[in-house]
């Protein structure tokens, strides 16, 4: 079954009557909403592992307490969303969902894979993202700051980690030298990652595997290998 990561659900309003079901019985009834679903998605035959998608008007929702789960069924698809990938930093407080998403979003904080070391930048990457990273953020004194990250489209794409929040001016100037570049694996298949610049702040540099397969990591220390759910310091 395809299952989401990095996954938030927003509401939108329709003109038409929307039917929403709880596992399978009327709840809410007609409303004039719908609810639509968002995430990276993998295991699906429809898409790219790890590709970014937007669901259609989300049918039924099924929240699985004992696996900590919300299955999303769509007209023609069925997602399962481990609360652990939820990327709470985007989630509606929708009080209409069958829980309280707040509840756990402190618990999966840091997804599956943990806090950063402190004074450290953590960059978690997974083979079943299209681009390889997760996530990205920088542990300073203690508070933990998302890094923004995205792709640079050219002859070959790489991808970039920095800080842009400029309504933090003393973080932005702390943050200010932090430009981490990469050339992404060529193909879903890859499990190579190749970094061609490490400007970190004087931060060490820690890569962290969340995925079920192998990474390598060239850097200018050399190739690194890091093995699923292992983490390993690059720069420092």
């Amino acid at each position: 079954m395809p299952k989401f990561y990095d996954w938030f659900i927003t509401k939108h309003p329709m003109k038409s009557k929307h039917m929403l079901k709880w596992e399978g019985r009327e709840y809410l009834g007609k409303r004039d909403f719908f609810f639509a679903g968002h995430g990276n998605v993998i295991g699906s035959p429809k898409f790219w592992k790890g590709e970014f998608i937007n669901t259609s008007a989300i049918k039924r929702l099924e929240y699985i307490e004992n696996e900590e789960l919300l299955r999303i069924h769509t007209q023609n698809s069925i997602y399962d969303c481990a609360l652990r990938n939820c990327s709470f930093r985007q989630q509606e407080p929708l009080a209409e969902l069958p829980f309280s998403l707040e509840e756990y979003a402190e618990k999966y904080k840091f997804g599956s894979w943990g806090e950063p070391e402190r004074d450290s930048i953590l960059l978690v990457f997974a083979d079943y993202m299209e681009y390889g990273l997760v996530n990205a953020c920088v542990n300073w004194k203690g508070d933990i700051y998302r890094l923004n990250h995205g792709a640079i489209f050219g002859i070959q794409d790489s991808y970039l980690v920095q800080f842009l929040d400029s309504s933090q001016p003393e973080v932005l100037k702390r943050f200010r030298n932090i430009d981490i570049r990469f050339f992404p694996p060529a193909n879903i298949l890859s499990n190579l990652i190749q970094f061609y610049q490490i400007r970190s702040a004087k931060f060490p540099v820690y890569l962290h595997n969340a995925g079920k397969s192998v990474l390598i990591f060239e850097t200018g220390q050399g190739r690194i290998e890091v093995k699923p759910k292992e983490r390993k310091v690059v720069s420092a």
